[in-house]
C-alpha cells in the first residue's frame, strides 16, 4: 500500500473534500493523509489531486508519482538428494521481484564454503565428506532499500531418497 501526504494549499478549497485519483479510482484525503491499500508491489503510480464539489471531482493542477516497495523473498526450504558420490541440495523459494540471492546463496558444509548455482548445489563426497555434520545457509535481500542478511544454522531439509 501507500500513504500520500497532502498539504492544504488554497484556503478556498479547504472547505471541499480532497481526493487522490490513481488509475481512475478516487481515494479520500483525511487529515492530510491518503492511505491506499492493495497496490501492486514494485510498480510506479501517477496520481492527481482533486477536490469534490457536490458530485463533481475538480482537478487542482497538483500531481505526482511514487513507486511501491519490492516484496522480500520467501524462503521455503531445502531438499536433499543423495547419490553414491555426491549430495545435491535444491533451494525452494518465491522471489517475485528478484529481490534476493536465494538461487545463489552461500552454503557452509562441514567447514567448507560453496554457493548454489540457479538454486542447486552439488557437493562431492570426496571433497565435503561422506556425512553432513554441519550446515549453514546465508542469503541476502533488500527491504525498503536496506540490505538484509539471513543466516540459518543447521537448516531443516527434506530427503528425496
Amino acid at each position: 500500500g501507500a500513504d500520500i501526504k497532502v498539504l492544504a494549499g488554497d484556503s478556498e478549497l479547504n472547505q471541499y473534500p480532497i481526493y487522490i485519483e490513481i488509475e481512475n479510482n478516487y481515494y479520500p484525503v483525511i487529515n492530510g493523509l491518503c492511505r491506499i491499500r492493495n497496490l501492486v508491489h514494485n510498480c510506479k503510480y501517477d496520481y492527481q489531486v482533486y477536490y469534490k464539489n457536490n458530485d463533481e471531482y475538480i482537478y487542482t493542477n497538483e500531481c505526482g508519482s511514487f513507486k511501491t516497495y519490492k516484496v522480500p523473498p520467501t524462503y521455503l526450504g531445502l531438499t536433499l538428494e543423495e547419490t553414491e558420490d555426491e549430495f545435491i541440495f535444491t533451494v525452494h523459494y518465491i522471489d517475485f521481484d528478484e529481490n534476493g540471492n536465494l538461487g545463489q546463496m552461500e552454503l557452509h558444509v562441514n567447514g567448507y564454503v560453496t554457493y548454489f548455482n540457479d538454486g542447486v548445489c552439488h557437493l562431492s563426497k570426496s571433497i565435503y565428506g561422506k556425512y553432513l555434520i554441519s550446515l549453514e545457509t546465508t542469503y541476502l535481500y533488500f527491504i525498503d532499500g536496506l540490505l538484509i542478511s539471513k543466516t540459518d544454522i543447521n537448516p531443516l531439509y527434506f530427503r528425496l531418497n
